[in-house]
């Protein structure tokens, strides 16, 4: 991942709710040179989409959670 997405603004998962992704986000942010700016919380997948599909920020979620395509994300 290149830093381009240095100073956007993250939607994650909690760390309470999913410590293995939450790790795995901050140390791929980490190693491109930066720390991700977590906007906004959220458990769920459905709902860390959502927040995307809205505009509030940005996510990073594995191709295998993404089954189900969606037009507006």
């Amino acid at each position: 991942m290149h830093n381009i997405f240095k100073n956007e603004d993250f939607i994650m998962s909690t760390h309470n709710h999913e410590p293995g992704y939450y790790d795995t986000i901050i140390s791929i942010c980490n190693r491109a040179g930066f720390s991700a700016k977590i906007h906004q919380e959220a458990e769920g997948l459905t709902t860390i989409l959502s927040l995307v599909s809205a505009g509030i920020g940005y996510s990073l979620v594995s191709k295998l959670s993404m089954g189900t395509k969606r037009i507006d994300i």
